[in-house]
Order: structure tokens, then C-alpha cells, then sequence
């Protein structure tokens, strides 16, 4: 629990307090200490960082910064792995496996990692094969969801320069809602995943080190597509749809939730007597690659929702750096980096051959992706009839959405040290991003024919934003802090434009640029000696154009986005770890950390999207100025200890972590149907290492208490649906390596 971590935060390996940026870094130990095993579970050991999930999409938020445009949108949040940029949200909800560790950087780091990363970012690193010595870790475990699941690790030297290393990861068990629970009549799914990881290392001569990566993920289920209809509108109650609540639910369809995720990447690095010369290039496909969704959350066949091979993203990066080593020409004080970055990103929802969205609206069809009933295909009529001419046949409309990004941007940052105890560090961005909307069209005809009538096509409408963000730094280390510092920062970051794709009848309009500013002063402190951590920031953002996403049926049909004029964010943070009375006791660790934000409102956002807080309908035109921010708790906090005592063949780990969110709001609306209240979640495990044979043999207890919170809430003009996350799993792995 006690380590020191080397971070890549800043494109160079430092240690962790040597970085004048807000961040936690867990190594795979400590993630496997404190039973970390998936991105959603890391926002209980890292305060400020808010995880929720809608469909399958996972939405992150940090110190209150995120993005909820989940469907064909960018996040606000960038997660890298093994330096590879993933920038849809779908899938990151996934098992990790083969994990040298987790570094997560708070705050806007879009100098050094660009677009996508307005609220942070999440830098994901795998193991290496081992050039020296071969190396295997086992992990086998069972919990009380009869869940099996095993990972393993395998590193071998096929030569002096050459290494190969092979990752696998496979879990499967029952769904955590009841069994009462049921999805188009039968019992949910079984809820697995396996994935498989093959990297090589290859050094033909001393200075130059090539990598190769592959990794394929498969996952099915329900995931968030099982929800349940807890505070029914008008609407709804009107279609005979009455509240469910709880851990039971009865879903009319059967819903499910496949996805199937390809990464390759290489890279190098030639290790030169000044610089360092790095390259990665990456292609990736991720994607579900079947989605069926109970939209209504009920039991009435109402309306769902369903893609027949999901969505695709298809997503091609290079970089390109040139990282300053100590003997530079500069001299040992100064380090820098110029980089280059390229993505290709096209991103569409494709049923059949070019990842098109099929929606269906007919009564009874039973290969339709959204079926409604008469009343409301009647609804619908009156809406479109006067814009048409007619209304909705007895075939389909049918919503087509594509569109593609292409992006290049320099960056440059450079750090001078001076007076001895002063570093001045000032960075520059310079980004070009072409958005183009392929295709966004709607049309009448049965899913299976081509479409007969079009409602509207919209086809190649293009939008570039260019921009210059700088960042300013300055480092103080004062001798009394003994090796630590005191620093201040001021940057911008921008995300670019994005289309509303998913429409019936309105046109895509162009959703603006969001842009920020961001100040943070902190401190990073050893308090205690060699061990131990005090860290403490202070951030305030000033955001425009934040990008919202809202959904309805009745607003355009589908998916839509937004702009709200303006936003301010405020607070602080503090970051707390040390031995507890070591002169008395041994190896007793405390850990404590938190945010709270002070401030968090959009300043500006007028015409807000939102629903009638009586009935449940759509409204539009609202004055959301002064509302809380969506997504972001007032406080999030996590206190841990751990008592580790030798004992006959090696030693005994005992420890618990206890997790508080504050509550927040879904909707920027505010309204008390889009509540998450706040919750308190309990871990706990009891861990014996038996040395002889390095093996350890852990039981473990997640949400002891039984704490009934959610991992989304998905308001639609049916009501508001919940998807429930686990309680009270208790589980017992075994770990071993050679």
C-alpha cells in the first residue's frame, strides 16, 4: 500500500510527487490490495473521478468535467492505453488484466494528450515481456454471484532481444439483480467477458527498443440496456406502465449486449545521446456488436430500442515525440517535448454494411429496433404529417448516422529549472480537427429493403475548428518541505464540433466547441518521511459552450445535442497516505483522500431540453442558468486502512476502504426525478501470502453494506429508468507467480 510510483504523466518518466499535476497512479499490487479489477471501480480509490453508464456507454466524469453525449460523441475524459487514445465511451466498463498500473491526471491535460481530455485523463498501462527471465501470475476466483473467473500472465525471452508476452482474462457469472428478475420473459443472461492480449518486444541493437500489441476483448449481457422504469411519466402511465424499483425487474425484451473490441498498436523508441525519438501507430475496432434495449423499462411492449451488429467506431493514431534526455544541448535543467499527433475516427451505428442506425417505429414487427404501439405511432403522426404530408406507414422510418473526424495537432512543452528551487514550464497546443457528417438521414421503408421515401438526408457537411491552447507553470520547492513543492498552472483545452446525427425530422444541426480555462494551485508534500503523501490542489474552470446530450423521442426522434452557453467550476482536493504510529505498530497504513466542489453551475444555458418536472413530457426553451452541473457530487471521498503482521510461512493482510458520494443530479433540468441520492460503499478483505511458494489467497467482501445506488439513470419520455449497481459480494481468488 505504501510504494513509489514512476508515471508517464508528462510523456517522460518521473515519480509521481516529482509531477506538478493532480494525480493518483496505482500499480498493479495496490489496484490488486484494494480490489480494483474495472474502470468503474476505480472512482472508489480515486475521489473526484464520477463513473456512470447509460446503454453500454460508459460516461466519466473529474472534478465535476465530463460529457454525457455518450452516442457518437467525444468524451470529456481521455483514457489511453499503453498510449493508444480510446475515444468512444463504449466498452471501458470491462475486466482489467495484464496491468503494470493506472494513472489518473485531474484536471485539463490537453497540451500533452489533446482532445478529449478537458476533465483529465485515464493512462492505462499493460505489462512489458521480461527480456531477462521468464515469468507466469495465475489468478483463479469464485464469488457469491456464482461468478468464475480467471486471468493469466505469461512473459518468456525467445531470445536475447527478443520477448513475448500473452494476457488472458476470462470471467463469467450470474447477473447481481434478482432471480426474479427477467428480460423477454426468460431469466437474464449470464454476464462474461474474455479477452486475450499477445505483445512482443524486440531490441536489435542497444538503442532502439520496437513493440508490437494485439489485444481482443469480447463481452455479453445485459449491462445498462436492463433498466427499470422507476418514476413513470404521463405518458407511461397512460400506456398502463407502473414504477419498478429495486434489484427486481421485468423487462419485456430480451435484453442483451454484445461487444467485441480489436486493438493493434507499434511502437518504438530510439534512445539517443540527447533525445529520445518515439513513435506509436494504432488501429482499433470497438464496438457492440449486438444492442437490445428496453426503452420504456417496463413489461408493457411499449417501446425498444436494438441494432442487429451495433455501432461502429473504427479509429486510426500516429505520434510522433522527440523527449529531451539529462545530456541535451540545453544542459540538465531544461527538458522538453515536441510531439505530433494524428486521428482518424469514423463513427457510425450500423446494422447491416456501413454501420447505419435502423430504427423501426411499427406496431408488432418483430426484427424492428424501436417498436411502439398504435398510440403513439398516432403521436408521431401528428407530428410529421404536416412536415410530410402523411404520417408514419405501416413499414418504418429508418435514422442513418455516420460521421468522421480527422485531426492533427503540434504540441511543444518545455521545463526550466532556475534560483535552484524554481521550475518554469510553459506549453503550447496547436490543433487542426475536421468533422464531417457523412450521412444523417431518416426514410419510410421496412429495415429489410432500401428505403422508398426519405424524410430527410443530409450528406458531407463539413466543420474544422483550429486552435492555439497554451499552459503556463511555475514549480517552488522550498527546503522545508523537504524534497517537496508548491505550484501553480493556468491552461486552455478545447473539444470540438459535433453533429446531432440521430434525427426523425430535424435537421443535424452543428453543436459548437466547448473551450476552457483552468487554474489549479497545489502542494505535494512527505510529511512523514519516505512513505508517506500530503498532496493538496486548488482548481477553478471557467467553461463555454459545454456540450450536453439529451434524449427523446419527441425532440427530433432520437438522440439530440446541445450547447449550454457557460459554466464555473470550483474547489479543492487533498490526497493523504502514511504508516500509523510505526514506533508502536508495524506496517499499520492509513490512506484518506477527497474533493469537494464549491462551485459547479452552468452560468449560462438558455433553451436547455429537459422534461416537465408534473407530467414527465417533453420541454423545451428552459432557463437552466444556475443549476448544479450534471454529473458532479458536491463530495466524494474514500478512507482506507490495512494492518499487514508476519505470520508462520509469510504474512497476513487485513483491510477495509469506505467510499462516500454526496449525490448528484442526471439532468441539468435539476429535477428531483433525476436525483442520485448520496451513498456510502464498504470494502473489505483479509489476504495470507505464503512465501515459500509466492501465494496469495485473498477473501474478499465488496459493498458489505448492501448500499442500493445506481450506475445510470436514463430519462426518456417514458420516465426515468435505473440501472442498479452490485451489493454485497463476497468472493475469495488465489494468486500465484513464478
Amino acid at each position: 500500500m505504501i510504494e513509489e510510483v514512476v508515471v508517464v504523466a508528462q510523456k517522460r518518466e518521473e515519480k509521481m510527487q516529482d509531477i506538478p499535476i493532480s494525480i493518483q497512479a496505482f500499480s498493479s499490487d495496490r489496484l490488486d490490495a484494494m480490489g480494483i479489477t474495472s474502470i468503474p471501480d476505480l472512482q472508489l480509490v480515486a475521489p473526484g473521478l464520477n463513473y456512470t453508464e447509460t446503454s453500454g456507454f460508459s460516461i466519466i466524469y473529474i472534478r465535476g468535467v465530463g460529457s454525457d453525449t455518450f452516442l457518437m460523441g467525444d468524451p470529456n475524459v481521455a483514457t489511453y492505453l499503453d498510449g493508444v487514445y480510446l475515444p468512444f465511451a463504449f466498452g471501458q466498463s470491462q475486466e482489467l488484466f495484464g496491468i503494470e498500473r493506472i494513472e489518473v491526471l485531474k484536471g485539463p491535460q490537453g497540451t500533452l494528450f489533446g482532445r478529449g481530455a478537458n476533465g483529465g485523463a485515464i493512462n492505462i498501462m499493460t505489462k512489458s515481456p521480461s527480456l531477462t527471465e521468464p515469468e507466469v501470475q495465475l489468478e483463479v476466483g469464485y464469488d457469491s454471484l456464482n461468478t468464475t473467473q480467471t486471468k493469466a500472465y505469461f512473459s518468456y525471452p525467445l531470445a536475447d532481444t527478443l520477448a513475448m508476452s500473452i494476457s488472458t482474462a476470462y470471467k463469467s457469472g450470474d447477473h447481481w439483480y434478482d432471480e426474479e428478475s427477467t428480460g423477454g420473459g426468460e431469466k437474464l443472461p449470464q454476464v462474461s467477458s474474455q479477452a486475450m492480449r499477445v505483445k512482443l518486444l524486440w531490441t536489435p541493437v542497444d538503442e532502439l527498443e520496437l513493440g508490437f500489441s494485439y489485444m481482443q476483448s469480447l463481452s455479453q449481457g445485459t449491462s445498462s440496456g436492463l433498466q427499470g422504469n422507476s418514476e413513470p411519466s404521463l405518458l407511461a402511465q397512460a400506456l398502463g406502465i407502473t414504477p419498478q424499483k429495486g434489484y427486481t425487474i421485468d423487462n419485456d425484451v430480451p435484453v442483451f449486449l454484445h461487444s467485441n473490441n480489436k486493438i493493434m498498436s507499434v511502437n518504438g523508441v530510439w534512445a539517443g545521446e540527447q533525445h529520445d525519438y518515439k513513435f506509436l501507430v494504432s488501429r482499433q475496432n470497438g464496438s457492440p456488436s449486438g444492442l437490445f434495449i428496453d426503452f420504456d423499462g417496463a413489461p408493457e411492449g411499449i417501446a425498444y430500442f436494438g441494432t442487429a451488429d451495433g455501432s461502429i467506431n473504427e479509429v486510426d493514431t500516429a505520434e510522433l515525440q522527440m523527449v529531451s534526455t539529462p545530456g541535451n544541448w540545453a544542459g540538465s535543467n531544461v527538458r522538453y517535448n515536441l510531439g505530433y499527433y494524428f486521428v482518424n475516427w469514423t463513427s457510425a451505428l450500423d446494422p447491416v454494411f456501413l454501420g447505419l442506425l435502423a430504427v423501426d417505429l411499427s406496431t408488432g414487427v418483430k426484427n424492428s429496433s424501436l417498436s411502439l404501439p398504435a398510440g403513439f405511432v398516432g403521436l408521431l403522426d401528428s407530428l410529421l404529417e404536416p412536415l410530410l404530408g402523411f404520417g408514419t406507414p405501416s413499414g418504418a422510418v429508418r435514422l442513418v448516422g455516420k460521421n468522421t473526424l480527422e485531426s492533427h495537432a503540434l504540441y511543444a512543452q518545455t521545463s526550466i529549472d532556475f534560483l535552484n528551487d524554481f521550475t518554469f514550464t510553459v506549453g503550447v497546443r496547436y490543433q487542426e480537427e475536421t468533422r464531417t457528417l457523412d450521412e444523417s438521414s431518416s426514410s419510410l421503408g421496412d429495415s429489410n429493403i432500401e428505403p422508398v421515401v426519405f424524410i430527410q438526408k443530409y450528406e458531407d457537411i463539413e466543420d474544422e475548428v483550429k486552435s492555439t491552447k497554451p499552459k503556463i507553470g511555475l514549480e517552488y520547492r522550498p527546503p522545508f518541505l523537504d524534497e517537496g513543492m508548491i505550484y501553480a498552472s493556468w491552461q486552455q483545452s478545447i473539444k470540438g464540433t459535433q453533429f446531432n446525427l440521430i434525427n426523425i425530422y430535424d435537421p443535424p444541426e452543428i453543436v459548437l466547441p466547448e473551450e476552457m480555462d483552468a487554474i489549479e494551485l497545489g502542494i505535494k508534500t512527505s510529511p512523514f518521511g519516505a512513505g508517506s503523501v500530503f498532496n493538496f490542489a486548488y482548481f477553478k474552470y471557467d467553461i463555454e459552450n459545454l456540450q450536453v446530450q439529451f434524449v427523446s423521442l419527441l425532440q427530433g426522434g432520437a438522440v439530440t445535442q446541445e450547447n449550454a452557453g457557460g459554466a464555473a467550476i470550483e474547489g479543492f482536493e487533498f490526497e493523504f497516505q502514511t504508516l500509523l504510529f510505526p514506533s508502536v505498530v508495524d506496517n499499520l497504513v492509513l490512506i484518506a483522500n477527497g474533493t469537494m466542489l464549491t462551485t459547479k453551475e452552468y452560468t449560462e444555458y438558455l433553451n436547455g431540453s429537459g422534461f416537465d418536472p408534473n407530467t414527465g413530457l417533453l420541454s423545451t426553451g428552459n432557463d437552466f442558468s444556475g443549476n448544479e452541473i450534471a454529473r458532479a457530487p458536491d463530495t466524494t471521498g474514500t478512507v482506507g486502512i490495512s494492518k499487514t503482521t508476519e505470520v508462520p510461512g509469510g504474512s497476513l493482510e487485513i483491510g477495509a476502504d469506505y467510499y462516500y458520494n454526496s449525490g448528484f443530479y442526471y439532468l441539468a433540468q435539476n429535477s428531483e426525478k433525476s436525483v442520485e441520492d448520496a451513498y456510502t460503499v464498504l470494502n473489505a478483505r483479509v489476504s495470507y501470502f505464503y512465501q515459500p511458494a509466492n501465494l496469495r489467497i485473498t477473501l474478499y467482501g465488496r459493498n458489505l453494506q448492501g448500499t442500493e445506488y445506481n450506475y445510470g439513470r436514463f430519462h426518456v419520455d417514458f420516465g426515468t429508468a435505473d440501472y442498479k449497481a452490485p451489493r454485497d459480494i463476497v468472493g475469495l481468488k488465489v494468486n500465484w507467480q513464478f
